[in-house]
């Protein structure tokens, strides 16, 4: 009796053509802008930590990013190679890097247009390589704002030699400076931005300018969201 029932539940599966098909889950690999932050220092919120809601909630996110980290640094701490071992074919990588390719010092700085972009390159061909789908993000605007309203741009060449990666190589991009350049813009000051910044740990008079409160995180989340729904990466 159990076998004619089993053979009964196959052929209807079988007729009916269902099938169990397995969500793929999204990691990061970035810094500060999207990494997970303790209680202690809250309210500063990485957009990766409101992700899974952004995208309706339930999503696996596996967040490797970690605060001032470069491509350079990523890759040379070993923390690339950490995220490279939980691909799983079909799953989303999100690369967010650029405001620390910036800096000066030996262990971070890169070059946008050489060093930089072979660093993205690594991470690209060896998110493919092990099945996965990678999905450049460029770095946020910060908070600051020219005389005459419009946001700043402060991070050089680095999302221009980004989004020229992606073309070249066929990878999405989330241009999440020119989002942000814009939703800043419409906010159209200071002070009207501030709710969505943290203030500065040094000086609490002051603003961070760089990281985002929760409702911050949670806006530029929905950007990201959008974007890998308006790309066709992420249907579920």
């Amino acid at each position: 009796m159990r076998r004619f029932l089993f053979c009964g539940i196959a052929a209807a599966l079988l007729i009916t053509g269902a099938t169990c098909e397995r969500v793929p889950k999204i990691l990061i690999a970035g810094d500060s802008g999207c990494c997970v932050y303790g209680a202690e220092s809250r309210p500063q919120t990485g957009w990766g930590e409101c992700l899974s809601d952004a995208l309706g909630g339930g999503v696996m996110i596996s967040n490797h990013a970690i605060g001032g980290e470069s491509t350079k640094s990523f890759i040379e701490e070993g923390r690339w190679a950490g995220l490279r071992a939980g691909i799983v074919t079909g799953d989303v990588v999100l690369i967010h890097f650029g405001a620390n390719d910036e800096k000066s010092d030996e262990a971070h700085a890169t070059d946008p247009y050489t060093t930089y972009q072979a660093n993205l390159k690594t991470m690209i061909d060896e998110t493919r390589a092990k099945g996965g789908v990678p999905v450049l993000v460029t770095s946020m605007c910060r908070l600051y704002y020219h005389s005459n309203g419009n946001p700043m741009r402060t991070h050089g060449d680095y999302p221009a030699a980004m989004k020229a990666l992606g073309a070249s190589t066929g990878t999405p991009v989330i241009d999440l400076e020119e989002l942000t350049y814009q939703w800043l813009k419409e906010l159209g000051s200071l002070e009207a931005a501030t709710p969505y910044f943290v203030r500065d740990k040094r000086d609490a008079s002051k603003d961070d300018r760089s990281h985002l409160t929760g409702e911050g995180a949670a806006i530029v989340a929905g950007m990201v969201a959008k974007g890998l729904k308006d790309l066709g990466v992420w249907k579920y």
